[in-house]
């Protein structure tokens, strides 16, 4: 593992469902290798349903994986056993999608927060150090001993953020923390993650359906369709040329007001769920009008792009530019 990675994964499934000669498993995450190095941003994309989450989930070991490895600071999280897992549940923090139901409603804005201190701190450290976490994430430490129902929903959001970061994690999953929230209050949780992560040198992995979101907060960005990562590379490389048609498709779909944008043109073809067997072949086969005979044969390969060093791409076309 190189020094300068903070977590790899490696050939990580996911499978739900018995896997018999009568019942197939459906694939929520199919053999997903990438790297997240130390202080950087990964945005992790894809339609609702593609297995972001649940890659997240496996990853911080919420979710047991069926194949692969998990290595956080050359540490293989898959091998260990629950008591050995234990100590290192605290330098992986993740942040839940929803503010409303990731917070314990019987428990103050203190308790939540000081929860990683228990045992560690007298009451008035705990205090002091709630305080200033809650100044870090904007909010006033003398609303510390309300209950989360009194808070807003960016507010509930500031508060798991300042949870996460509470127990000095080496490594953050954000899972579409601002997807529930009013588009004004995102870009003001957008501002203090990114604060966030430049003062503390936070390594994150955010998940995301927005396109516009992932590329103000990553330095690079992972295309995920069908459980599979179909393409990754640097932000602006992966939004300025697109190498994937699935990228190019999610790109199409983003509205913009400025007519001098470059248009790729996906187009999707009709096709039935007859034209192409899951797990045979490539995941976009059956909606790519560029499909030939060989993507029914096996899933691409990331392979690297010809245009810009660490830019990926898990396509039939990319392999032969």
């Amino acid at each position: 593992m190189n020094d300068s990675n903070l977590l790899e994964v490696k050939n990580l499934s996911v499978v739900f469902g018995e896997i018999n000669r009568k019942k197939r498993g459906y694939k929520a995450v199919n053999n997903v290798s990438f790297t997240l190095k130390k202080g950087e941003t990964l945005g992790l994309v894809g339609e609702s349903g593609c297995g972001k989450t649940t890659l997240g989930r496996t990853i911080i070991r919420l979710q047991k994986e069926n194949s692969g490895n998990v290595l956080l600071n050359g540490i293989d999280l898959c091998s260990l056993s629950p008591s050995q897992l234990r100590p290192l549940r605290r330098q992986m923090q993740m942040i839940f999608q929803n503010p409303y139901s990731s917070l314990n409603p019987r428990m103050t804005v203190l308790e939540i927060i000081a929860e990683p201190f228990t045992g560690r701190y007298s009451r008035e450290e705990k205090t002091e150090r709630v305080s200033r976490l809650m100044m870090h994430c904007g909010l006033d430490p003398e609303m510390m001993r309300k209950f989360p129902h009194e808070f807003s929903g960016g507010q509930r959001q500031r508060i798991a953020i300042a949870r996460s970061i509470a127990a000095d994690p080496m490594l953050i999953i954000a899972d579409e923390p601002v997807s529930s929230l009013d588009v004004s209050v995102q870009a003001q949780i957008l501002n203090v993650l990114k604060s966030l992560k430049d003062s503390l040198s936070l390594t994150m992995l955010f998940i995301s359906h927005d396109l516009s979101v992932v590329r103000y907060i990553s330095q690079r960005v992972a295309v995920m369709y069908r459980g599979n990562i179909v393409e990754i590379g640097k932000t602006e490389d992966l939004f300025n040329n697109p190498c994937h048609p699935y990228t190019k498709a999610l790109l199409d779909a983003v509205p913009v007001i400025d007519p001098e944008r470059k248009i790729y043109q996906f187009k999707s073809v009709q096709s039935t769920d007859s034209d192409f067997s899951e797990n045979s072949g490539c995941p976009f086969f059956n909606r790519c009008s560029k499909r030939k005979d060989e993507c029914r044969l096996e899933v691409p390969k990331l392979s690297p792009s010809a245009d810009e060093e660490g830019h990926c791409c898990a396509c039939i076309d990319n392999y032969e530019k």
